[in-house]
């Protein structure tokens, strides 16, 4: 990596290859020797411990009979830990949950192309709304709940279901647009890169969002939003679509306020701020600064 002067290391694994070893760790000296600074970024599912979210959390997923997925998951955690503990540098995560999972660090948070997935058409205006779900990890989307709630409506006349599976990436930005409703998920209490695209889009965004995420939202905003995510968690859900459903113009501030969330939060500019000053050095980013 010549030139770097900054390294953002994912997950704990190696920037060097195996030539050191088999984490960040051990390529901390050669990387130190060579003038870099070193930053450590943990997502959910290698940090996420399922012990403890399932105490902290009613509506976990994790306290549901564990299969070999999560006693993997849990192995993950326990081996992330260890790296993390003994990071010396600044550690970062993507999404706000997160920061109860891994004390001390900051958040990076997701980037989306807000400019993208923009529309000019407003939700919850056409007379049957499109609501959409995309079941990429149903056990921890909580899709056993979403799905037949959804069917059911859908059979009902009352909404158009659009089960979301195997849409590349650049096709989201008018797949999201075609819908009214996005449902992420319903049971790990955070908000990731889909409801951050559906905001971006003016979608009205439903999802489980834990208090504590709420108050680090507001508190995070320049601007004193709130997060503009109806909440619903497995024991509710079906009540808050059908509300949905029967007063539409109940929730069209909440998906209009979507753009302005993502505006400020996800459009790279809060992200490239935090590199900068986390990587001692000028980051590029959306133009700007946050505010």
């Amino acid at each position: 990596m010549p030139g770097a002067t900054g390294v953002l290391a994912e997950s704990g694994r190696p920037v060097l290859g195996n030539f050191f070893g088999g984490t960040i760790l051990d390529d901390l000296p050669a990387l130190a020797d060579a003038g870099v600074r070193t930053v450590l970024l943990v997502h959910g599912s290698e940090m996420r411990d399922l012990r403890q979210h399932a105490e902290r959390d009613p509506h976990s997923p994790f306290r549901e009979r564990w299969d070999e997925r999560f006693e993997a998951l849990q192995a993950l955690v326990d081996r992330t830990r260890t790296v993390v503990e003994a990071f010396p540098g600044p550690v970062l995560v993507p999404t706000l949950d997160m920061l109860e999972a891994v004390p001390g660090a900051g958040l990076l948070p997701i980037t989306t192309d807000v400019d993208l997935f923009t529309t000019d058409t407003p939700a919850l205006r056409r007379p049957v709304p499109v609501v959409l779900h995309a079941p990429t990890n149903p056990r921890l989307k909580g899709t056993a709940v979403v799905e037949p709630v959804l069917t059911r409506l859908h059979d009902e006349g009352r909404i158009v279901y659009r089960r979301l599976t195997g849409v590349p990436h650049a096709r989201m930005p008018q797949v999201v647009a075609e819908a009214d409703v996005v449902v992420d998920q319903v049971a790990l209490g955070n908000v990731a890169t889909l409801a951050a695209e559906s905001m971006a889009a003016g979608r009205l965004v439903v999802g489980h969002v834990t208090d504590a995420v709420r108050t680090r939202a507001r508190e995070l905003s320049v601007r004193g939003l709130d997060l503009p995510v109806v909440e619903a968690d497995p024991t509710t859900f079906e009540d808050v679509v059908r509300e949905i459903v029967s007063r539409p113009e109940a929730y069209r501030d909440v998906a209009a306020a979507g753009p302005a969330w993502a505006r400020e939060h996800h459009d790279g500019r809060r992200a490239a701020q935090v590199l900068s000053e986390v990587l001692g050095a000028t980051t590029g980013g959306g133009g700007g600064t946050p505010g």
